[in-house]
């Protein structure tokens, strides 16, 4: 797929067939496709200022969802100015039944447990750390002005999967850090173009790699929830999921802020954990495949720590600038979409486990479903 359409393929006729796959009613209204002429696309509301009176916005206290058998590590942020650290052990991934625009698949609750804590990256990658590991920045909005911004801070966008495992490996020389997995046969080059028809996993767990890589599904969802239960971590969605969401504004950019293009990382509110852009402003790549089937059965640990070699599929999570809020939810999986797409508004953050030799004994559920 050529580059710059990733944006308006999400929020076009992809959306449709997201809708029609994995939640249980339709949207309330189909999303304006972000590639449209600037005139056609309406005007996002300014980020309303607070009136004078109007105390500061607080994020609601870490409240996670847990069971007799798993209990939630405790929420503190652990960071310095450009990791934060997440202890290992158990949390809720999914969402509960009694969710309104809860997916058909792919949000059941179920117990996951890391056996490694878990680096993350406070920002999404930026455009100054993509060019200073001597890679081309192709970043820019679309003829119509949407898409990212054109920043040393802002987010790098047009990166597929593939660019984003070079990075991640352009990182471990940099430290001396193991290869977690290699793209091979491959035509193009590194953000010009890069494709490739495979991946090689050069260990039997991510889970168990010290290298930087991309985080897997249960990873992502563990970090962007920061310890709450809530669709977002500012608190519940309290509309439809296509209307306004006040709270959303604090802590995300998204369609009704963003004003259709990415903005500086960090300009939002961080989660407990010291994340900040983990809902909204880039779209961010997992390492999972497309899959439309139920989560297994739980518990799980360690899960989905082996990556399909061939398949051409993957997720971002997190939800775009041109997302309504529904997308936007820290457990959903909606945006799927093929390896080689590199396109505006898409980009990444890296983590890498932290490797204790007592921690590697642990059974784990690797595989694909």
């Amino acid at each position: 797929m050529k580059p710059g359409t990733l944006l308006g393929l999400f929020a076009g006729a992809f959306a449709t067939m997201v809708w029609c796959c994995s939640s249980t009613e339709p949207p309330a209204s189909t999303p304006q496709p972000p590639d449209a002429t600037a005139d056609s696309v309406p005007s996002a509301p300014p980020d309303a200022a607070p009136s004078a009176s109007a105390p500061p916005f607080v994020l609601p206290r870490p409240s996670p969802r847990e069971t007799a058998t798993c209990k939630h590590p405790p929420v503190v942020a652990a960071c310095d100015a450009r990791w934060c650290t997440l202890p290992k052990g158990c949390f809720i991934m999914g969402s509960p039944e009694t969710f309104k625009r809860r997916a058909a698949y792919g949000e059941e609750e179920r117990e996951v447990t890391f056996t490694h804590d878990l680096v993350v990256s406070r920002y999404e990658t930026t455009q100054e750390e993509w060019v200073a590991a001597g890679l081309p920045n192709r970043s820019g909005p679309d003829p119509a002005g949407i898409g990212d911004c054109q920043e040393s801070r802002c987010p790098v966008g047009n990166v597929s999967w593939w660019d984003a495992w070079v990075y991640a490996n352009l990182a471990n020389d940099r430290e001396g850090r193991q290869h977690c997995a290699e793209p091979r046969e491959c035509s193009g080059t590194p953000g010009g173009g890069l494709q490739c028809k495979r991946i090689e996993q050069l260990v039997p767990s991510l889970y168990d790699c010290a290298g930087y890589r991309l985080p897997t599904r249960a990873e992502f969802e563990y970090a962007a929830k920061g310890g709450t239960a809530t669709e977002f971590y500012s608190g519940p969605m309290t509309g439809d999921g296509d209307g306004p969401e006040l709270h959303l504004r604090e802590i995300a950019w998204f369609t009704e802020n963003s004003g259709h293009h990415t903005h500086p990382v960090g300009t939002r509110l961080a989660n407990h954990w010291g994340l900040f852009d983990m809902l909204g402003n880039a779209g961010e790549w997992n390492t999972q495949e497309a899959n439309p089937s139920p989560n297994p059965e739980g518990p799980l640990v360690d899960w989905r720590g082996v990556l399909d070699p061939t398949v051409d599929t993957a997720l971002f999570r997190g939800g775009f600038v041109n997302t309504y809020p529904v997308g936007l939810r820290a457990m959903s999986r909606s945006f799927t979409t093929v390896r080689n797409v590199a396109g505006h508004g898409g980009g990444f953050r890296l983590v890498r486990s932290v490797i204790i030799e007592a921690d590697a004994a642990t059974p784990r559920d690797g595989g694909p479903d």
